[in-house]
């Protein structure tokens, strides 16, 4: 018996650490938001968030840039969407940022 294929989020966490070896990353599956797209039926809508020195400098279109060099093709790792947010260590990672008050303050 064969044995089974780990999820779409388990492979992109390896892969990602072997990319980035110094990162933190997490990885939230959000493929039950999309359990209408025909790809979502095992996981393949994710969202990551890497931290690491690599990003140290770069812009964000750089990051990602860099970020897909490192990694195989999303496809080879089940991966249908991923949504990504990549940081140097020390950038804050706001949970969600309040919109200004509007109220006038003495």
């Amino acid at each position: 018996m064969p044995t089974p294929s780990p999820a779409p989020a388990a492979r992109l966490h390896v892969a990602l650490l072997q990319a980035f070896p110094d990162g933190r990353v997490t990885i939230r599956d959000e493929s039950a938001r999309h359990r209408r797209h025909a790809e979502a039926h095992d996981g393949g809508h994710l969202r990551a968030t890497v931290v690491s020195r690599a990003f140290e400098g770069l812009p964000p279109l750089a990051r990602h840039r860099l970020l897909h060099r490192r990694l195989p093709p999303l496809a080879e790792l089940g991966v249908h969407s991923l949504a990504l947010r990549l940081k140097a260590p020390g950038e804050e990672i706001p949970p969600s940022t309040p919109p200004p008050s509007t109220e006038d303050h003495p």
